[in-house]
């Protein structure tokens, strides 16, 4: 075998043993999983992010109408807002 084939063969095996981006997306949130309705990044002071209508912290699926985001540092606010802070 030539080494274009050999490379080719290499990236391939690498590219079906490679985890899906949300399983890693899992994995580096070392903190706390929370569901939200709504959720964007927001950089004021200390709030890196804001969520509305949350629950958590949770390690299952999401509701349907929740999608799940990583606020390793949160400032849990009222009727399930949340504000996540910087480390």
């Amino acid at each position: 075998m030539n080494i274009k084939t050999i490379l080719a063969l290499c990236a391939m095996t690498s590219m079906v043993t490679a985890a899906p981006a949300e399983e890693l997306d899992k994995r580096a949130c070392s903190g706390n999983r929370f569901c939200c309705e709504t959720f964007f990044p927001f950089s004021f002071l200390f709030i890196r992010a804001v969520g509305s209508n949350c629950i958590g912290p949770t390690s299952a699926t999401c509701p349907p109408g929740k999608t799940e985001h990583c606020c390793i540092s949160n400032l849990p606010l009222s009727n399930g807002n949340l504000a996540c802070t910087q480390v």
